[in-house]
């Protein structure tokens, strides 16, 4: 796109490392994309912002924030495997921010390559509808051309200059024929959803559409989200890339195309965001990086009004004032400074202290609007940070922070029970990035400890009990209280206070507000740092019932009596390990389909979803603990002869087997939680 669009000089190559998106020396080095990159360039008079983001389900935070922010997208789907998992879930990421797409089915010229499949495969599994506007000429290694449907014209590339040059002719021969029969079903498919389209089908211009009266007809359909337009083409070999940055212009929205956004005031009165730069400013953080000369780098998403070098702006999640020292485009790793961002536009701002992923900047102080943030899934993955010597411990703490801003997948606590800092995060990919990061970039001397999974815990029982104990400080100190244990039918942590802290204090509102804090912390410490082995808890819920209160007691003991009270009731609440399950989705050949199956129900303790037929290859979707799916990628190539491959997702998190669970505390070095009894 940038080499047709003139935006530089030559093509770059992954395999090179020289692509000008994957700018950070690990994504070269890897040949993968970690982190979205941002960009902007000209296309037949118009300006196209492009946000490239990774594919692999250990960044799709990266995917989340930068769709959130959004008018339209290309989703880029293998004319081979078509639709696969994390396919499906960036399409939802999409839906569920109700963003247009258009589908550029990509590597035409490989082998067993097929369009028709793509299309079949994308109305199956994202359940919508296609309008395809081209027809492949050949495919696999006789992949040579495009038909345009809608001007029934052949595209020729010139292979001479990377196909920067291409030529329109009228399509002749068999071609044609199917051609027109392609054209003809396409125009009956728009006709059944568009108005205009069917007024002219039932006129004397029958299924002669004009080119021009259908281009504006998907354009409608595309931004009203009634069927997807789907394109083709291979990019390895220079053929296909104008036209979809064609589609872009043609069937994507522009800024001011987009409905209103939503946010929200302190009172939780929704008002709506227009798109107009006479309105006061409104624009989204969406993604933060550190830079060691520049500092924090802050992009964001411009929804109304005008961003404005040097004037203030106030921060409504944080509720702070900030001002940017600079503006600037961005391109990749580089940024142009500029005076103003305008409606619509993405830009960086740098000078900002406060501001984090996902926080709301407004022009005026008492117009404290709230967009809707981003969600950030699970973390599934953990391992133990420990610093080199303790003069690397501010310098650790320092840059963990600052990853944390920078990817709010990146989970940072402190096993109270181990005093290890532990380190969580999306995915072993994921972790070993972060790992890197930390020793190459921030220059930190740091061991990193062996990754392991994140398990979470629960209790089966509910419980009601006095906890006492004296704390010995610089005198004694007693704690009082009466805690409630039970099991959230919902995957969140929750605390709450039952007794009146005001009467048990005498009506001393500091003491009852020091309490609250402190009693609050000491459940979210807790909760940190469950029963079990340490997992985290996942959903209980606890009431603190009744209490007695010391003014000689200090805060911080009545602090870490909530921990140990929690910690102690948990222990004989029948405290259970949950496991992360995933959603797989396995494609092999039929003949080693049998081979698959039993290895999934059998050792890796799998449950079949659906089993479905896609060419000569069977399509088979499970649930599966993630436990069992380490090394699974080597495995299953290896069993089904280099022709398998798998994608998976986070579902939920699920009790284990007591054996599985024995296995895993052994593991952890926790023996005192074994089961007494054989499973059954």
């Amino acid at each position: 796109m940038l080499y047709y669009s003139n935006s530089i000089r030559r093509v770059g190559d992954v395999d090179r490392g020289d692509t000008v998106m994957d700018y950070l020396e690990l994504e070269r080095k890897r040949g993968i994309t970690i982190t979205s990159a941002a960009i902007s360039f000209p296309w037949k008079n118009h300006t196209v912002n492009v946000i490239d983001t990774p594919g692999h389900v250990d960044f799709t935070v990266e995917v989340e924030r930068s769709v959130r922010v959004l008018d339209g997208a290309v989703t880029i789907l293998d004319a081979y495997h078509h639709v696969q998992a994390q396919t499906t879930t960036v399409w939802n990421q999409a839906t569920n921010y109700n963003v247009p797409r258009i589908i550029y089915v990509n590597k035409m010229d490989r082998e067993g390559a097929s369009f028709n499949g793509a299309l079949a495969s994308i109305e199956n599994k994202f359940g919508t509808k296609t309008f395809p506007i081209q027809l492949p000429i050949g495919s696999s290694r006789s992949f040579s051309s495009i038909v345009d449907l809608l001007h029934m014209e052949t595209i020729d590339w010139n292979d001479e200059d990377f196909g920067f040059d291409y030529t329109r002719s009228p399509v002749t021969g068999i071609n044609q024929v199917r051609a027109q029969e392609a054209r003809n079903a396409l125009v009956e498919k728009i006709a059944e959803h568009d108005d205009k389209v069917m007024e002219l089908c039932l006129s004397d211009v029958g299924l002669n559409v004009p080119a021009i009266e259908l281009r504006k007809a998907l354009r409608r359909i595309s931004i009203g989200m009634k069927g997807v337009v789907v394109m083709c083409g291979s990019s390895l070999k220079n053929k296909g890339v104008q036209p979809v940055l064609d589609g872009i212009i043609d069937y994507l929205p522009s800024p001011i195309e987009r409905p209103p956004v939503e946010g929200v005031d302190k009172s939780g009165q929704v008002s709506q965001i227009y798109p107009e730069s006479e309105f006061e400013l409104c624009a989204l953080a969406f993604k933060v990086i550190h830079d060691h000369k520049k500092g924090m780098i802050v992009y964001l998403r411009v929804y109304s009004g005008c961003l404005t070098k040097g004037i203030k702006i106030f921060n409504t999640a944080v509720g702070k004032e900030e001002r940017p020292i600079r503006i600037c485009r961005v391109r990749a790793d580089d940024y142009e400074d500029i005076d103003e961002v305008k409606v619509g536009d993405i830009a960086a701002a740098i000078g900002l202290k406060f501001t984090r992923t996902g926080d709301t900047l407004v022009g005026l102080k008492d117009k404290q609007i709230a967009l809707k943030g981003i969600k950030i899934p699970e973390p599934v993955f953990f391992c133990s940070v420990v610093p080199e010597s303790p003069a690397q411990e501010e310098a650790l703490n320092t840059a963990l922070t600052s990853l944390q801003s920078e990817d709010p997948s990146i989970k940072v606590h402190t096993n109270t029970e181990t005093g290890q800092l532990l380190l969580s995060g999306m995915g072993e990919l994921h972790l070993e990035i972060v790992q890197d990061r930390l020793l190459n970039h921030y220059k930190v001397k740091a061991d990193i400890g062996k990754i392991y999974l994140a398990y979470r815990s629960t209790i089966m029982d509910t419980i009601k009990e006095d906890f006492r104990k004296t704390f010995t400080t610089s005198r004694q100190e007693s704690v009082f209280l009466t805690l409630r244990l039970k099991r959230n039918s919902e995957p969140n942590n929750h605390f709450s206070i039952v007794v009146d802290l005001s009467q048990k204090t005498n009506g001393n509102k500091k003491a009852a507000s020091d309490l609250t804090q402190a009693f609050t912390a000491g459940a979210d410490d807790a909760f940190s740092n469950g029963i079990p082995s340490g997992f985290p808890f996942h959903d209980i819920s606890v009431e603190l019932l009744n209490m007695e209160y010391d003014k000689g007691t200090s805060i911080q003991t009545y602090r870490i009596a909530m921990v140990q009270g929690i910690l102690q009731l948990a222990k004989k609440a029948t405290p259970l390990v949950l496991e992360p399950v995933m959603d797989v989705e396995i494609i092999c050949d039929d003949s080693h389909t049998r081979t698959v199956l039993s290895d999934l129900t059998g050792r890796r303790r799998g449950s079949i979803s659906l089993l479905s037929q896609d060419k000569a290859s069977k399509i088979i979707q499970a649930k599966i603990p993630l436990k069992e799916l380490l090394g699974y990628s080597s495995e299953l190539r290896s069993f089904t002869k280099g022709t398998g491959f798998f994608s998976m997702e986070f579902s939920s998190y699920e009790p284990t087997p007591l054996k599985v669970q024995d296995q895993i505390l052994k593991e952890h070095g926790h023996f005192e939680y074994l089961s007494q009894t054989p499973e059954e």
